[in-house]
């Protein structure tokens, strides 16, 4: 850790950081979702008390990725050393496979600030720790869902990126269940080409909403934005807000009526 840290400067979070990682070997810092990006949780101290790379998971309820660093802290402290691209079992859920990758250190300074502060200029390494789905499946596995990809991908936090997780400020004749900022797995086709939305689905695996363009998804092409943008650029699909979970809808085109059946 830093050696010029003067403790009459530190803030509440600063000193419980310190004092976590002297009691139990880490500190656990969550970052809550906003409208724009997804909650993380990374580990702070996991290197120096033990020589192990700091974790990160990324993409649930930031309480959730908390506990799951706690987990892999836990087996990291009785002598586990996780390595990148193996598969490990029970690690942050009975009986569920996890699997770790390492983090760029050019992604430091978005994600993991606080550790770079504890740390210093000294380097350290940075695994994230992919969780995965029901059955079992994780990134890269077929039949992961994609939308839950692209909750986990690292990517650069750009303050001046455009704003495609909006929230307006009445509740009043919004017609969805689920809050207006809930995260949609849509196209860039869509939202910056101004292609159509043809394909609707409410999962049943998790409740989440997908809108395609009817064309082939890889991850280049995939965005997470909220229900509102979504409805914002089709209004159209605020008809949808009573499909039920583990339905789809479709179209032919803009001006073909949505048809519905379960999925």
């Amino acid at each position: 850790m830093r050696t010029d840290i003067d403790n009459s400067k530190l803030d509440d979070h600063e000193r419980q950081m310190l004092d976590d990682i002297a009691k139990y070997g880490w500190h656990v810092v969550g970052i809550a979702s906003d409208e724009k990006y997804p909650a993380w949780a990374f580990s702070v101290g996991l290197f120096e008390t033990f020589g192990h790379p700091e974790v990160l998971l990324k993409g649930l309820k930031v309480e959730t990725l908390m506990g799951m660093v706690n987990l892999v802290g836990e087996r990291v402290k009785s002598g586990e050393v996780f390595q990148p691209k193996r598969r490990y079992n029970s690690t942050v859920a009975e009986n569920l496979d996890c699997r770790f990758q390492t983090v760029e250190e050019s992604l430091y300074d978005d994600y993991i600030g606080a550790a770079e502060w504890y740390y210093g200029h000294k380097q350290f390494p940075l695994l994230q720790c992919l969780w995965p789905d029901k059955s079992n499946r994780l990134p890269g596995d077929k039949g992961y869902p994609e939308a839950w990809v692209c909750l986990q991908e690292m990517t650069s936090i750009d303050d001046d990126a455009e704003e495609v997780f909006e929230e307006p400020k009445s509740d009043s004749d919004w017609p969805f269940n689920d809050p207006k900022n809930v995260a949609v797995f849509t196209t860039k086709n869509i939202v910056r080409e101004g292609k159509m939305a043809l394909i609707v689905t409410h999962d049943e695996d998790d409740g989440s909403w997908q809108v395609l363009d009817g064309s082939d998804v890889d991850i280049e092409n995939a965005m997470l934005i909220s229900l509102y943008s979504i409805v914002k650029l089709d209004p159209s699909i605020a008809a949808l807000a009573d499909l039920p979970i583990g339905w789809k809808a479709w179209r032919t085109d803009v001006s073909s009526p949505w048809q519905r059946e379960k999925s």
